[in-house]
């Protein structure tokens, strides 16, 4: 093609013909530069189209995160609910003054129910190192980060510290005091239930512990639904990227 163009051009300069040998001269670099255009739009185009396949490729690891994320509270907020209830059998028993019964012991494991979330953080991370502009969508982009960097170490994080900073100054001290394991059946057991149904540091340590039962059941509940809805809102993300 080259050897053409300058077999024109040099067939015109012979034959004189300057007018027509610049007219074509020019028609020659403007067809030049619409080919190197078309290449470096064809080559935007490439790499736009890695850019979203990426994209789509992060979304879907950040789905599966949440999804594992959700199963995993979820089975949370069960553990969470037989501890309410054993808790409320306890501090029910000590206000009614109920008398030591053998039904009771598994209600003496009351303090054992918290749920410490085994949360999946890698495709989260994987987007930072990446960059958190590759979600495109501005909104979606900011609810991932608001759930895995907020709400997930709210759970995760804070709350758990919370709890285990009580157990060390107090609750602990509390237990070995009134219960203990006991080799032969396996149980927890009340060292002396009557003692330990009339004090109130007892009283005050099963409060503190339905309380924070309740609090993180609720707020693992808000957190499955934040997540399936942010689970539905990638899904949407994603197909929409894949038909455009």
């Amino acid at each position: 093609m080259i050897k053409l163009f300058r077999h024109i051009r040099q067939q015109l300069i012979l034959e004189n013909k300057m007018g027509k040998y610049f007219k074509y001269a020019i028609g020659e670099i403007f067809l030049v530069v619409i080919g190197i255009l078309i290449a470096l739009q064809i080559n935007n185009w490439n790499e736009s189209r890695k850019d979203v396949q990426r994209e789509i490729k992060m979304l879907m690891d950040i789905k599966n995160d949440i999804n594992n994320n959700i199963a995993n509270i979820t089975e949370g907020v069960t553990i969470l609910e037989e501890g309410i209830q054993l808790t409320t059998n306890i501090l029910t028993a000590y206000k009614d003054k109920t008398s030591y019964d053998s039904t009771m012991v598994k209600d003496f494991l009351f303090f054992n129910y918290y749920w410490d979330p085994d949360f999946r953080y890698a495709s989260f991370e994987n987007l930072q190192k990446e960059g958190v502009n590759l979600i495109s969508n501005d909104s979606l982009r900011d609810k991932i980060i608001e759930i895995f960097e907020i709400d997930m170490d709210i759970l995760d994080v804070s709350d758990l510290n919370k709890h285990n900073d009580y157990m060390t100054s107090v609750g602990n001290m509390v237990i070995n005091n009134h219960l203990y394991f006991d080799y032969g059946t396996g149980f927890i057991l009340p060292i002396n239930y009557q003692d330990m149904m009339s004090d109130s540091s007892f009283y005050s340590f099963a409060s503190f512990h339905l309380s924070y039962q309740y609090q993180a059941w609720d707020k693992s509940k808000k957190f499955i639904e934040k997540s399936q809805l942010l689970d539905n809102a990638i899904g949407k993300e994603i197909k929409r990227l894949q038909n455009n």
